[in-house]
């Protein structure tokens, strides 16, 4: 999957095409980061059509990772794919109780903060977690940034 960065351009911020190459490398399947990556946008996708985005999730998820259960449950990237869609940040989402995850949804909405102010921000999604999780500590990036620079990519957050 190659994400289509047109939008970024015309940031002024310079150009992510070489930095953004994370969401295109590899086998998606095998791959938990660009795996969940995948999933946020076919999700957000449907949950625009009017698709609830809890199910929009688990159905996307549930084809991207056949076979492996534990990857179509885990709930970081899951929850900030829902922290964002509650927030009403996703096109064509309408806010909602979508998730009870607060941390998670506050790592989300910090990302896309930051993306707004500088959307370079994008190349580096371990740079944007440490920049957005200051406080959580030793808690690792657990594919939230992936999920949301994904969506920012690919024009699915609403930029104001």
């Amino acid at each position: 999957m190659l994400v289509k960065l047109s939008h970024l351009h015309r940031s002024g911020r310079g150009t992510l095409v070489k930095g953004m190459e994370l969401l295109s490398r590899g086998n998606m399947e095998n791959d938990f980061l660009t795996g969940y990556a995948r999933v946020a946008l076919e999700a957000s996708r449907l949950a625009a059509t009017g698709t609830h985005p809890v199910k929009a999730w688990s159905d996307r998820a549930a084809d991207v990772f056949v076979g492996r259960p534990e990857a179509r449950v885990k709930s970081c990237p899951k929850s900030a794919f829902l922290g964002l869609a509650a927030a009403g940040l996703i096109n064509g989402v309408p806010p909602g109780a979508y998730t009870r995850s607060l941390d998670n949804r506050r790592y989300a909405e910090a990302a896309v903060q930051r993306l707004r102010e500088d959307a370079t921000w994008a190349a580096d999604p371990q740079r944007l977690w440490s920049a957005v999780a200051e406080q959580a500590g030793k808690k690792r990036h657990n594919g939230q940034m992936n999920v949301v620079i994904a969506l920012w990519c690919a024009g699915a957050v609403r930029k104001i």
